[in-house]
């Protein structure tokens, strides 16, 4: 059971953010309730491990229910705290008993529950405490990371002798079809229609010198960058598949990121693409661990304040900023220093730097910039006075 420092500690670290712009917040209360009920950004998906398989045997049927519920919170336990931190911090994670996180566990669903008279299976989908997990990593001293990325948009292309393709009829799409879109903190997802996508883009041109028509297709899919998988195969031992993968990220805030390797069957292959599923298992795992350490919250800095103007013409624009900030990790506090008539003032106070600050808000489709007068926070694609 976490102890009461350990509450105090979680209030003191994490207190919710919340924007308040008074009149103009009631109005717009008021005005679309629906709006602001649907808009509001749940971490809770973020602290939730679904479909975790349980199978235990017991003397009793009752027995064996409570070592298999007690069995698959400590999994999804485990699991979860794989996907908040660094593979660097794994030999640091705290390893509690199963009462500290039976405690820990806000509630929990069941599925597909099969019994007899000893052994019980079923599916768990475990949703934790934010406040508890976050306070436990922080006591343990082991950073972590709770932002969501934005999608990323997967083009698996396969190369050969004969050219590129890109088509959901190769092993290499099925591959991936199988992942996305995975349950870390970066989903992925594949294009509605690859032979769509590779009529605008034909395979062989989805590199760098085509960029820009890269990011138009994510922004268009709701990605924030494009990743070009290309997979070379070529036949491995007893007829399964090897492959050598080059992946290239493009997008922007991204910059490029690119992962090579080569990937071969190995001895207990359950099927004869078990190597093009590694390769894609070991490529989403970099852009994770890349992602955990752009968003680290780093709780060794001290507290950071930065003023912004919000322009206020656009009554979505202003719901939308509202939305984006609620529960965003490293914000402490948002203050209102100004309501005019165009445009409000707020001072964010954050932990880390500007620059990750940026990057943090731009997955919540917020833009923080200077325009030469200080700051302006608006959303993604808006420009201040745009709408009136």
């Amino acid at each position: 059971m976490l102890t009461t420092a350990m509450k105090v500690i979680s209030m003191a670290l994490f207190p919710k953010a919340c924007l308040r712009l008074g009149r103009i917040a009631l109005a717009l209360l008021i005005a679309s309730p629906v709006l602001l009920a649907s808009s509001a950004f749940a971490a809770d998906e973020v602290f939730t491990v679904a479909n975790v398989p349980v199978d235990a045997t017991a003397a009793t049927a009752a027995q064996a229910r409570e070592r298999a519920l007690q069995e698959g919170q400590r999994r999804a336990f485990q699991h979860l705290l794989q996907r908040l931190t660094p593979a660097s911090e794994r030999g640091r994670l705290p390893q509690p008993s199963d009462t500290v996180i039976a405690d820990l566990v806000r509630d929990f669903e069941i599925a597909g529950e099969k019994t007899s008279t000893v052994r019980y299976i079923a599916a768990l989908t475990v949703r934790f405490q934010p406040d508890d997990i976050r306070a436990l990593l922080h006591q343990s001293g082991v950073p972590f990371s709770e932002t969501p990325s934005k999608p990323v948009l997967v083009l698996p292309i396969v190369e050969s002798s004969q050219g590129q393709v890109l088509s959901e009829t190769t092993d290499w799409y099925a591959a991936w079809a199988k992942f996305v879109p995975g349950d870390g903190l970066v989903p992925f997802i594949l294009p509605g229609n690859a032979d769509e996508v590779a009529a605008v883009i034909p395979p062989n041109q989805a590199s760098a010198a085509n960029q820009r028509v890269l990011t138009d297709l994510a922004n268009r899919s709701g990605a924030g960058s494009v990743l070009v998988a290309v997979a070379r195969e070529h036949p491995g031992a007893n007829g399964q598949v090897a492959a050598d993968v080059s992946a290239v990220r493009f997008g922007a805030g991204v910059g490029e990121e690119t992962f090579v390797a080569p990937f071969a069957p190995q001895a207990g292959d359950s099927t004869p693409t078990a190597a093009l599923d590694r390769a894609v298992i070991a490529t989403t795992g970099q852009i994770e661990e890349s992602w955990k350490k752009s968003s680290l919250l780093r709780f060794d800095s001290s507290l950071r304040s930065i003023a912004a103007r919000v322009p206020l013409g656009d009554m979505g624009a202003l719901v939308a900023v509202e939305r984006g900030l609620d529960g965003l990790a490293p914000i402490r506090r948002v203050d209102i220093l100004r309501i005019g008539r165009d445009e409000a003032e707020i001072r964010l106070s954050f932990i880390g730097d500007e620059d990750q600050l940026k990057l943090l808000l731009a997955q919540r489709d917020l833009s923080l910039r200077s325009d030469g007068a200080g700051y302006v926070l608006t959303p993604a694609g808006k420009l201040p006075g745009a709408a009136r």
